[in-house]
């Protein structure tokens, strides 16, 4: 199974959160807290580097608002299928103005 690095990095940092916290560590804000329960598989190095990325307000802030949006999420799927733009716009004008979808 094809995995995205972020899902895998995103498992590594919860991975290790959750060894610091049954080594009796409170894994707070700061992140530098789990630098010692790298994955076994990873540089030192890097997982350092990725510490100190995940502990700047800008990845902080974004990772707020992007947990705020999945939690939005609504409606349903995209069910129009696979159509060119011409198809569409004859759809869109035969059953109603073009700009009543936008």
């Amino acid at each position: 199974m094809k995995r995205k690095i972020k899902d895998v990095l995103s498992r590594a940092r919860e991975s290790a959160k959750a060894a610091a916290r049954n080594a009796g560590v409170e894994v707070g804000d700061d992140l530098s807290v789990i630098i010692p329960y790298k994955p076994r598989w990873m540089g030192a190095q890097i997982w350092e580097t990725l510490i100190q990325y995940w502990n700047t307000k800008e990845w902080k802030d974004k990772s707020t608002q992007n947990k705020s949006n999945r939690g939005k999420s609504t409606g349903g799927k995209h069910t129009l299928g696979s159509q060119t733009y011409a198809t569409l716009k004859q759809k869109m004008v035969r059953y109603g103005s073009f700009f009543s979808f936008c």
